[in-house]
């Protein structure tokens, strides 16, 4: 599977595959700029595409979680491991 195909399947799982474009300014610590530069390298991205991919993929976390999923990783010795993000409980709008 290509990169984009997985990223399509991403916007597909979450619902936001097309629409415009926001520019944002995002002010973040050494250490969460290190880690975007890291995943920019590892897979051959951009630092904005690696902050798209990771806000796609905590709202698909949230949006299963607040629908009473799990997130389950399993170990490479095959033990299965619940992964808890601390997530909210919806906030009222403002």
């Amino acid at each position: 599977m290509s990169k984009r195909e997985a990223t399509d399947q991403i916007d597909a799982a979450i619902g936001q595959s097309g629409g415009g474009v926001v520019r944002l300014t995002v002010n973040v610590s050494t250490p969460v700029a290190d880690a975007l530069k890291e995943l920019a390298s590892r897979h051959a991205t951009t630092l904005t595409e690696e902050v798209r991919r990771a806000i796609s993929v905590w709202k698909y976390l949230d949006d299963e979680s607040l629908a009473g999923g799990k997130v389950l990783i399993e170990t490479k010795d095959g033990r299965m491991r619940e992964i808890v993000f601390g997530l909210a409980k919806p906030a009222k709008a403002l």
